[in-house]
Parts: C-alpha cells; structure tokens; sequence
C-alpha cells in the first residue's frame, strides 16, 4: 500500500524564498529607506512614501526589543521625508505608513 506524501516537491521550497526575495525587493523599490550616519550620535535618515498619510519613523537600538516610533510626519504620495535623529552606535531603521512597511535599514556605529 503507497503512503501519500505530505512533502513539497522538489524546488517548491525554493519557488518559495524566489517569491519571497521578489516581494522584498519590490517593497524596496516602492518605499525606500537609507540612514546616513552625521555623528557618533545623529543619523540622517530619509525615505520616500509610497501612499498618502502619516509616516512614522522608528527605530530598534541594538539589544533594546522591538521598534519604537521616534517621529512622525504627515506626507503626499512618492513624497520624499527625511529626519536627524538620535541614534548612538548600531541599530535598525524602518519606516510605517499605514499597513506598509519599508524594508529595514541596519546602521552601523561611526
């Protein structure tokens, strides 16, 4: 008696992460974000916004849990935003507007 196989065929797994890079890559395009170290203390860090509303800029300091919102701004569609904030040594950069969010910016230390 054959047992019915519960496993993916070959390559389904790798069709899988294909789609996953190609989402990764179009939310990249979509809604950009860079960080742009000016100081031991002060990052530049700019985006452009694929809708209209109001972006929250936030930010995962290294060790420290989750991200925390650190500025938010109101923006038109395709508007570039940028902001100085605070950010001493490493850590991870986002942005969120609405149910978007851009792909993460790692910051490295000066």
């Amino acid at each position: 008696m054959a047992v019915a196989s519960t496993r993916e065929p070959a390559g389904a797994a790798c069709d899988h992460y294909a789609d996953e890079f190609q989402v990764g890559k179009r939310r990249g395009f979509s809604f950009p974000l860079v960080g742009d170290r000016r100081s031991k203390k002060k990052v530049l860090v700019w985006g452009r916004a694929p809708e209209s509303g109001k972006v929250a800029i936030q930010v995962n300091k290294a060790g420290k849990g989750g991200f925390k919102t650190i500025k938010k701004k109101m923006v038109g569609a395709g508007d570039v935003f940028k902001n100085v904030t605070k950010l001493k040594g490493k850590g991870k950069l986002r942005a969120k507007i609405g149910t978007q969010k851009s792909l993460t910016w790692k910051q490295g230390k000066k």
